[in-house]
């Protein structure tokens, strides 16, 4: 053998006389470009085990599903209403908010690229069926800041629980993941009630709806 041979270990892909990427390089690239909407938000990476417990999870959405039961069919009242009172003036926009969040998995991500506004529009448009929610139930009598502050807990169950639990099982997401975005997506739902409801409870004291 040749000592002065040199091996070239970096693989090099030509089209003609024009260098590309190779196939497994273009496949990596997509894959990061995937994976960049993915980061944490707002929780330190070593807050908890970054890791996926089917139990703990499942547990934490099946105690949701019942509290919320109980509180229905005992029709527990919270700030002065049940939570049929609650829902049924809002009805279209909680079906609003839910097909806008499943309108971001099935359209916004799948085509990225080609529409590359259309998740930051469905962002805003969850917002406003939040804030017209707001303005639905200020305009009973009895409506006030305990009110929109449960609203807020509502849609952030709504939307947020909705987001994460879609990411948990069908994007493999661990639980430090869907906690951070859990708690970053209700702390910007519960500004925009708390912004808000302080605005239109405000303007309506003072006779102007």
């Amino acid at each position: 053998m040749n000592q002065d041979s040199v091996v070239d270990t970096e693989a090099k892909c030509f089209v003609g006389s024009r260098e590309v990427s190779c196939p497994g390089e273009e496949q990596l690239s997509k894959t990061e470009q995937q994976t960049e909407p993915w980061d944490l938000r707002i929780l330190p990476a070593g807050f908890m085990p970054d890791r996926r417990n089917d139990l703990v999870f499942i547990s934490l959405l099946a105690g949701v599903i019942i509290v919320t039961f109980v509180v229905a069919v005992l029709k527990i009242k919270i700030f002065g209403k049940t939570l049929t009172e609650y829902i049924r003036p809002i009805w279209p926009f909680i079906l609003g908010a839910v097909l806008i969040v499943v309108s971001q998995y099935l359209i916004g991500l799948p085509y990225s690229e080609t529409l590359p506004y259309f998740l930051k529009i469905t962002q805003v448009l969850w917002v406003l069926m939040v804030a017209l929610s707001l303005i639905k139930l200020n305009k009973e009598e009895n409506f006030n800041l305990g009110n929109a502050f449960f609203l807020g807990v509502m849609y952030s169950v709504i939307i947020h629980g909705l987001k994460v639990s879609i990411r948990y099982f069908f994007y493999q997401k661990t639980l430090l993941y869907v906690a951070d975005r859990f708690i970053y997506g209700s702390l910007i739902v519960m500004l925009v009630v708390t912004v808000l409801g302080s605005l239109f409870i405000f303007l309506k004291k003072k006779g102007i709806e």
